[in-house]
C-alpha cells in the first residue's frame, strides 16, 4: 500500500481561486414544465440523464425535476384530494362535470395528463457563475442536493454536479 502525498500549497491555491465557470458544464440538457410525466420519463431514458432544470416557455428556470419524483409520482396512490383536484382542473377546462368513469380515467392514464409542474421541486438553489467551488460545494452540502444551476437572469447557462466539484480536486494529487 503506498501512502498519498499532500498536496504542494502553491497547488491548492490554483483550487482556491476557482469559480464556478471554470467547472460547470454549458451544455443543458432541460425540460419543459408542460411535458406530460410519460414524456418526461422517456426522455430521461433517451438522453440517459437523472434529472434536469425545468423551465418555462420563456426559458425561465421554474423548477428541477429528478428521477426521484417520477418514481414518487408512479407509486403514489391516486387520493380522494387528487382526483378533486384533476377533476376540478378538467371541468375548469371542459366547462362542464365529468362521471366517474372520466375520473378512472383520467386516474388511469395519469403519467400522460400530469404534467413536469406537478411532480417538480419549485424552490431551485441556483448560482451565478462567479461563486467560488468551495462556496459552491459548501451549499450543495448543506442543501443535500447533487446539481447546482448557474443562471444568468433566471435562464439556465450551466450546470455543477458533485463530480464536477471532485475532479479539480482529485486532478492536484496527481
Amino acid at each position: 500500500m503506498s501512502a498519498v502525498k499532500p498536496v504542494e500549497p502553491d497547488r491548492t491555491t490554483e483550487l482556491s481561486s476557482a469559480r464556478i465557470k471554470d467547472v460547470m458544464a454549458t451544455e443543458i440538457i432541460a425540460v419543459y414544465e408542460g411535458w406530460s410525466v410519460k414524456r418526461l420519463a422517456d426522455f430521461f431514458v433517451d438522453k440517459q440523464i437523472a434529472g434536469a432544470p425545468v423551465v418555462a416557455a420563456d426559458g425561465q428556470l421554474v423548477g428541477v425535476v429528478t428521477v426521484t419524483d417520477i418514481l414518487k409520482f408512479d407509486s403514489a396512490a391516486a387520493d380522494t384530494k387528487t382526483i378533486q383536484v384533476t377533476v376540478n382542473h378538467y371541468c375548469n377546462i371542459a366547462a362542464g362535470t365529468l362521471t366517474e368513469e372520466d375520473i378512472k380515467q383520467l386516474n388511469s392514464r395519469a403519467s400522460t395528463i400530469c404534467t413536469v409542474n406537478s411532480i417538480m421541486t419549485k424552490d431551485v438553489i441556483h448560482v451565478e457563475e462567479d461563486i467560488p467551488i468551495f462556496q459552491a460545494a459548501a451549499l450543495m452540502l448543506k442543501n443535500d442536493i447533487h446539481r447546482l444551476f448557474v443562471t444568468q437572469d433566471n435562464k439556465v447557462v450551466g450546470v455543477v454536479t458533485s463530480m464536477d466539484l471532485l475532479k479539480p480536486m482529485a486532478n492536484l494529487a496527481v
